[in-house]
């Protein structure tokens, strides 16, 4: 049986080094595992043709810009906290 892959991670990941666009991956994967999860407890076995809707929502320009910003504040947070932490050294 033929998989269904979406085009997801190329339209969050511009390359191995795009750190944002890994971490908008990450929430992705997130809302799918979630999604998958909720299904799983009403007893309902998830296929790749179910996730089909799931994948568009997910892939819309709206829904990808969503995971795009999310990242970015995620990404900041994390940085905000490191010059923090450092500044602490300093006495500052």
């Amino acid at each position: 049986m033929q998989r269904n892959y979406n085009d997801i991670y190329s339209k969050l990941v511009g390359n191995e080094m795009d750190v944002l666009g890994h971490i908008a991956y990450s929430l992705y994967k997130e809302n799918k595992i979630e999604y998958i999860e909720k299904q799983e407890l009403r007893g309902y076995c998830v296929t790749d043709q179910d996730l089909v809707p799931f994948n568009h929502f997910s892939s819309s320009d709206t829904t990808v810009h969503n995971y795009k910003i999310r990242a970015e504040l995620i990404l900041q947070e994390f940085v905000d906290n490191m010059l923090l932490e450092e500044l602490k050294d300093y006495d500052v």
